[in-house]
């Protein structure tokens, strides 16, 4: 869902006011501040703001605290941006802070229990990205109020229902702008009709609007499976913004898996963009945990479970990263295996990724931290005489059987970018030999050890 901090914003380091007045004295010329406890509201409140960071456009995301309000409020003759994840305490309102904002051109409130009514959109004719995950009253005029001309550019809310009244928002008064990010809120009571009536909602307001590009993401997806089988079979072949032929896609999978001794939490999401380009893009990312009784701990056969006929056809960019706690290694990998699967993949990445047990490291174990072996399969390196469109190759923290470099230069000629990230090499002859390959058939290589 929107909004998430970055690393350096969850490390900040803890001032005292004096230091805090100390910034505002000297850094006279700042224009964005950053900061997650709440006591820096109250810090930036005692300030005398009309002598203060003059040029400060950018105020850090609000929770709602009172102190917060009034800062805004001292400010609303420069700030450009406000960010709200809550209501304000009554009798204040974000309502009342708008309309005394003259240069506001970014907006993004995220709380669902916020009422929001057509009145409260006549106040954003000037805001150009605007961002509502709020309750919206459903307008009982049937939007035939006109609203003012609008600046908007960008819009962004969050829907779960079919018939949620954003629909006729968009075609009566958001047709005309750049880009709509629809957030699709699922539950496990989700059912696949209930999923493709969401999406079918979207893309019909889509073919009845002019907007450049559309957005839809489901975020915690519980049935993974059936979001990729039903879904994208419907939105790929079924639907288009222009016509119903359906358009050229990307299919963009990024799925990590984790041994058993590991509980990890699925936190799975899709998103797909439409443009007027003609152009659709569908990005999936996944987690999945190998338990102790599965016997076959296969990537490529379960992509292919999951992606079946058609969709595989359409599989453009794939990652994988194995997330192991085991001392020895993972199951090999076989390169020409994937890429049969799925003929089209232009990027394809592959990690390992070792978290060693640190009481195992001081009980004086052996360690081999070589990752899994990807190599080349016995009939593909007796009988190969298939090309593959693969464009770049990622590999990272694994043992190269040297089968696979005689497979990419032979077999993936249209490759540009193969990048060996503390991979693991017989000798240094093999090194200098792929070098030379790169070095011939034009592909540039990083090697980082």
């Amino acid at each position: 869902m929107p909004y998430t901090k970055s690393d350096w914003e969850l490390s900040e380091r803890a001032m005292m006011f004096t230091e805090f007045e100390l910034l505002a004295r000297h850094c006279i010329h700042l224009t964005e501040i950053s900061f997650i406890e709440s006591r820096y509201w109250g810090w930036m409140a005692k300030l005398d703001l009309t002598q203060y960071w003059l040029h400060l456009t950018k105020l850090p995301l609000s929770f709602g605290s009172r102190d917060s309000y009034y800062v805004f409020q001292a400010m609303t003759n420069r700030i450009t941006s406000l960010e709200l994840r809550a209501s304000f305490p009554s009798p204040l309102t974000v309502w009342n802070l708008i309309p005394r904002i003259q240069n506001l051109h970014t907006l993004y409130i995220h709380d669902r229990t916020m009422p929001l009514r057509i009145s409260h959109l006549q106040q954003l004719d000037h805001v150009e990205n605007l961002t509502l995950i709020t309750k919206l009253i459903p307008p009982e005029d049937d939007l035939q109020r006109p609203l003012p001309p609008t600046r908007l550019k960008t819009f962004a809310c969050a829907i779960d229902d079919p018939n949620s009244a954003w629909f006729s928002v968009f075609r009566s008064y958001y047709k005309d702008i750049d880009k709509l990010t629809v957030h699709c809120l699922t539950d496990r009571s989700s059912t696949e009709d209930a999923l493709l009536k969401m999406i079918g909602a979207i893309l019909d307001t889509t073919h009845a609007t002019r907007i450049q590009q559309v957005k839809a993401s489901f975020h915690d997806t519980h049935d993974f499976r059936l979001t990729v089988e039903s879904v994208i079979m419907d939105i790929i072949y079924d639907y288009t913004i222009w016509d119903r032929r359906g358009i050229p896609s990307i299919i963009e999978f990024d799925i990590k898996y984790y041994d058993a001794s590991v509980f990890v939490y699925p936190r799975n999401s899709f998103e797909s963009i439409f443009s007027r380009s003609n152009r659709g893009h569908h990005l999936f990312k996944m987690i999945r945990s190998w338990s102790d009784d599965e016997n076959e701990k296969d990537e490529i056969g379960f992509l292919a479970s999951l992606m079946k006929e058609p969709i595989h056809l359409q599989l453009n960019q794939l990652t994988i990263t194995r997330v192991t706690h085991c001392l020895g290694p993972t199951p090999v990998f076989h390169l020409d295996l994937l890429l049969h699967q799925f003929p089209q993949l232009e990027y394809f990445s592959f990690t390992v990724s070792k978290r060693i047990n640190i009481n195992k490291k001081r009980l004086g174990r052996p360690e081999p931290m070589e990752g899994a072996e990807m190599l080349i399969s016995k009939d593909t390196m007796i009988t190969n005489r298939r090309f593959h469109p693969l464009q770049v190759l990622k590999i990272k923290s694994t043992k190269i059987n040297r089968s696979v470099y005689h497979y990419l230069f032979k077999s993936c000629t249209r490759l540009r970018k193969l990048y060996l990230d503390h991979c693991y090499f017989k000798d240094d002859e093999t090194v200098i030999a792929i070098e030379y390959f790169c070095l011939q058939h034009g592909v540039e290589l990083i090697i980082i050890n």
